[in-house]
């Protein structure tokens, strides 16, 4: 199975067929955010940042990082998830690796995929201000039907690590049972507005 994926136009293809996926049907859920009500410019300008600062994190965890290329302006967020993957002891197994689910048929890349105190656990990185915890709990929902399909073992753990432009890391569980049925029955949802009349 092939996995392709579009940065530019944010399309995922399996084996040449383009899929669905979370970002998209969590849009089509309503879960958008709310641009027009926020200075484009400014919009953009933290749109990057959290590119960049997911690009740092990513090659940090791959070992491949060139710390003397970091912008100083992403360093003091940097630093934070160093700590909390020392604070956590987290074990990163993967990080925004392609995933599909054959039996779902939607694709998604989780940001990181950990181990910690012996049990898998989703990492979702968000650098906004604020979060959406009810979108943050499907999206996570989703990455654990994901990594569950493409594992040999189940995800436990569901964490947001909120690490705001200056700020202090913040852990956000998402424990409630009734998120990966709630996903499921809104992807049908979904798909039943999408169709064509």
């Amino acid at each position: 199975m092939n996995i392709e994926f579009d940065d530019l136009k944010h399309i995922y293809k399996v084996d040449g067929i383009q899929k669905e996926c979370v970002s998209d049907i969590l849009s089509g859920l309503g879960y958008k955010f709310q641009s027009q009500f926020v200075n484009p410019v400014l919009l953009e300008n933290s749109q990057l940042w959290g590119k960049n600062f997911h690009l740092v994190t990513h090659l940090w965890d791959l070992g491949q990082l060139d710390e003397t290329s970091v912008d100083p302006a992403l360093i003091p967020s940097f630093e934070e998830w160093i700590r909390f993957k020392k604070d956590y002891d987290a074990e990163i197994i993967s990080s925004e690796e392609k995933l599909y689910s054959k039996r779902y048929d939607f694709c998604g890349t989780p940001d990181k995929v950990a181990r910690i105190k012996n049990q898998l656990c989703i990492l979702d990185i968000k650098t906004g201000d604020t979060i959406d915890k009810k979108k943050c709990a499907l999206q996570t929902a989703a990455y654990k039907i994901l990594v569950d399909e493409n594992s040999r073992e189940n995800v436990k753990n569901r964490w947001v690590i909120h690490i705001p432009q200056g700020g202090h890391y913040k852990v956000e569980p998402f424990d409630y049972s009734g998120d990966v049925p709630g996903f499921i029955n809104g992807l049908g949802w979904y798909r039943y507005n999408s169709r064509g009349n």
